[in-house]
């Protein structure tokens, strides 16, 4: 991962927030962070894979944390969690998760968890990021994950299509 951003060396730990942390391209991008020298903060959904991954890691520089990234308190939770560690620096948005379905057969309920997730979520977590550097003086970095739905349909995964294109609008706006 070329574009990581580089640990900086202050006398508190540099801290990254991964979201979605514990399986796929979330553990890639926190494996990378962990080698570089990172405090981490996994987030995700699945408390077991979270915990199995925290014990394949054996880093004390990896914390991992149970949660939801639809619940727009846990956002919070974590900045504050990232100052008792150090300084939050870097925020990655990559939680997800598989759908598929055309427009006109995706149950509703599944449909307001993509909104919840992919839109909310990343929404959430930016906001979380942006209000913790700014409170502390921090240059950071946020990462918002997408996927190549974003820029091109996918016939049986429209409601994940859509909130692709969604979480890229937010990094469109974040000022």
């Amino acid at each position: 991962m070329s574009s990581q951003p580089d640990a900086p060396s202050q006398s508190r730990a540099s801290v990254c927030v991964v979201t979605g942390s514990a399986s796929g391209i979330g553990l890639a991008i926190t494996r990378q962070m962990l080698h570089a020298g990172w405090t981490l903060i996994g987030i995700d959904i699945d408390n077991d894979s979270l915990q199995s991954r925290a014990r394949e890691l054996d880093s004390d520089r990896f914390h991992g944390l149970q949660g939801d990234v639809a619940d727009i308190g846990l956002h919070g939770q974590v900045a504050r969690r990232a100052g008792e560690l150090g300084t939050l620096r870097c925020w990655v948005n990559n939680a997800g998760f598989r759908t598929s379905g055309s427009v006109h057969d995706i149950p509703a309920e599944e449909y307001d968890r993509c909104v919840a997730v992919y839109l909310s979520g990343t929404f959430w977590g930016a906001s979380a990021a942006v209000r913790s550097m700014i409170e502390h003086g921090v240059d950071g970095n946020i990462m918002n994950i997408s996927s190549r739905h974003a820029d091109a349909t996918s016939t049986f995964r429209t409601s994940r299509t859509l909130m692709q294109c969604r979480v890229v609008a937010v990094v469109m706006h974040l000022d």
